[in-house]
């Protein structure tokens, strides 16, 4: 089951495949945050409300959400705006990540692809077997696999937060959806594709702050989405190989033998390897953009994969961490006899760890990590 799953993963998406996703995803983006300003609209909240002591519990809960983005001075309409876009880009969020795990089967029924009948595969289940109506079924079969990877990974699917008060209605759901289909599934199971979600769901946000930069300077709660870029998988390959690879390399004494070997190789061969530990399981055979060092230190040395740590300190979706998972994975087969079934656990419980300022970015880190430890255990 594993080879097959990495046969058909890929690293990193082509140019056309980029260009095509940012097209969908600005089309998603238009339409939640319509569909969710719409419903905010509905209920009076796009200016704020004179007497909150009338609200019912859930307006209550809405207007508490949007003065939470407003806070250290910011007006009622830029918390409002802010809270559509954070809302919207959860909706999106989630539904790419259940595409991403529906295309490598790890979820039974999908919620995200429609039928002729105008159902979900889950959808239709709900139907026959509990006898809901077609119209609650479809978004009680999303909530219901969100609530189940919520076990798992509650940062992204916790439906209890305040950025998931606001569900899509019943046609924009189906629409999102079927621009999700427009994506091809060997575009969802690339490595990099939510690191391309995320970024391409903030463009418009990129350039209204390069505007405002170059007009009246960056507030500092500006800083976080103006400097998102995502990081080419060359350069990640490049840093990782180079720290992460050397130092095993140096503990094991091979590496100033591997780097000379590399030397040989063009630039295919660096770049072309097969990702499954099974096919590339050295270290030598894996981290391929080594280069010599410039000043020979004495090694690192340690007793135990365990003792190896990972930190990206402006993490993103965790391209670097993704990589490094595949590098600490081969380094774990390589030193313990622990089943290869455990080495996923084991390798988040004591190699990886990632920071960033914007949790939508953590939510795609832990996501990624999750997927990638799910691929390693098939």
């Amino acid at each position: 089951m594993e080879s097959e799953s990495l046969s058909q993963r890929k690293a990193q998406l082509d140019k056309g495949e980029r260009e095509h996703l940012e097209d969908v995803v600005a089309e998603m983006r238009d339409r939640v945050e319509d569909n969710v300003r719409f419903q905010l609209t509905q209920q009076d909240l796009d200016s704020k409300p004179e007497d909150t002591d009338t609200l019912d519990e859930d307006t209550t809960s809405l207007v508490e959400a949007i003065e939470l983005e407003a806070v250290d001075g910011h007006s009622w309409d830029d918390g409002f705006e802010k809270y559509v876009t954070s809302v919207g880009y959860t909706i999106v969020n989630r539904l790419a990540a259940l595409r991403c795990m529906e295309v490598r089967d790890f979820i039974d029924e999908e919620v995200t692809v429609f039928k002729e009948n105008g159902l979900t595969p889950a959808a239709e289940t709900l139907v026959h077997e509990e006898f809901l109506l077609e119209d609650e079924a479809i978004l009680e079969a999303y909530h219901r696999a969100c609530d189940s990877l919520a076990e798992e990974i509650e940062i992204l699917f916790d439906r209890s937060s305040a950025y998931s008060l606001v569900d899509p209605d019943d046609d924009t759901f189906e629409e999102l959806c079927g621009m999700l289909d427009e994506v091809p599934d060997e575009v969802w199971r690339a490595d990099d594709v939510l690191g391309w979600v995320y970024e391409y769901y903030n463009v418009k946000l990129l350039d209204d702050l390069r505007r405002k930069g170059n007009r009246e300077g960056l507030e500092p709660e500006d800083v976080p989405p103006a400097n998102q870029f995502y990081t080419p998988h060359w350069v990640v390959r490049m840093l990782t190989d180079n720290s992460l690879g050397k130092l095993y390399l140096e503990h094991t004494g091979e590496l100033q033998d591997v780097v000379e070997a590399q030397e040989a190789f063009s630039p295919d061969e660096r770049k072309n390897r097969p990702l499954s530990p099974d096919e590339s399981p050295d270290i030598a055979d894996f981290c391929t953009y080594l280069v010599p060092s410039e000043d020979e230190g004495e090694p690192t040395d340690f007793d135990h994969p365990e003792e190896l740590r990972v930190i990206d300190p402006a993490c993103g979706s965790g391209h670097f961490l993704l990589y490094a998972f595949d590098v600490l994975e081969r380094i774990w087969r390589a030193e313990t006899d622990f089943p290869e079934e455990e080495i996923p656990r084991k390798i988040l419980q004591h190699n990886l760890y990632g920071v960033d300022l914007d949790m939508r970015a953590c939510q795609l880190t832990a996501f990624n990590l999750y997927l990638r430890s799910c691929e390693a255990r098939c």
